[in-house]
């Protein structure tokens, strides 16, 4: 989930909240088995997002992003903290505007966006004077900052971070997370259209000569079958086999 911005800048606006990582992996399952797993919660202001796991997350695992502090914003969920063959870190929150003018002008940070499947989120924009920050965009875009006595925006699902509000502002909430779980089924021959072929295919009756049989395994698309594990049984009513 993402990070919720900051609670309190005194004179300062807020900042934002990072971004959620993102991580995949491919796990082998068994038919007829319950599988648990956790989507991560987006962040309150001044609370962290919490992760997004597969089981005990021993496999795959998403780091949440980190709220807000005062004026400056949270860090994105990291990749070197998630689990999974494949791992984008989330983008970090912008700092509210501290200072370099009247505290009327204060605006908040960007929320920073959550990890995309292909690359990191990006980070959120810093507040500056009466130009709040915008959310860094990503899978979930971050939320933008606040103008002066204005409310941050809420990150987006899934995993964006919340954006900071302004001097005198509320700050906003980080967005939930998300779990895709996709699945294939094993390929199973058709034996309508599976061949049995030998070679050669006529043999004389000597008790000697021999010939190499070859079973295609092919779907129902009509694509040989390659691999999967599957046993092929044969029998004869006259002579014998062999491996």
């Amino acid at each position: 989930g993402g990070g919720g911005s900051a609670t309190a800048g005194n004179n300062n606006a807020k900042g934002g909240g990072g971004g959620g990582a993102y991580a995949s992996e491919v796990i082998a399952v068994t038919p007829g088995t319950t599988y648990n797993f956790t989507v991560g919660l987006g962040g309150s202001p001044g609370n962290d997002g919490t992760d997004s796991f597969f089981g005990n997350g021993s496999e795959v695992l998403a780091i949440g992003g980190n709220s807000g502090d005062q004026s400056t914003g949270g860090a994105g969920g990291t990749a070197a903290a998630s689990i999974g063959s494949v791992t984008f870190a989330g983008g970090n929150g912008g700092a509210g505007q501290s200072g370099g003018g009247p505290p009327t002008d204060r605006t908040g940070g960007g929320g920073g966006g959550s990890a995309f499947e292909t690359a990191a989120g990006n980070d959120g924009a810093d507040g500056d004077r009466n130009d709040p920050g915008e959310g860094g965009t990503g899978t979930g875009n971050g939320g933008n900052g606040g103008l002066a006595g204005n409310n941050g925006f809420q990150g987006q699902v899934p995993g964006g971070g919340g954006g900071g509000g302004g001097r005198g502002g509320n700050s906003a909430n980080g967005a939930n997370g998300q779990i895709i779980i996709t699945f294939e089924l094993p390929v199973q021959p058709d034996p309508s259209q599976t061949t049995i072929t030998a070679n050669p295919d006529i043999l004389v009756a000597d008790g000697n000569s021999s010939s190499n049989i070859t079973v295609q395994a092919i779907d129902q698309d009509g694509v040989n079958i390659s691999d999967g594990g599957a046993t092929v049984t044969l029998s004869a009513t006259d002579g014998t086999l062999s491996a």
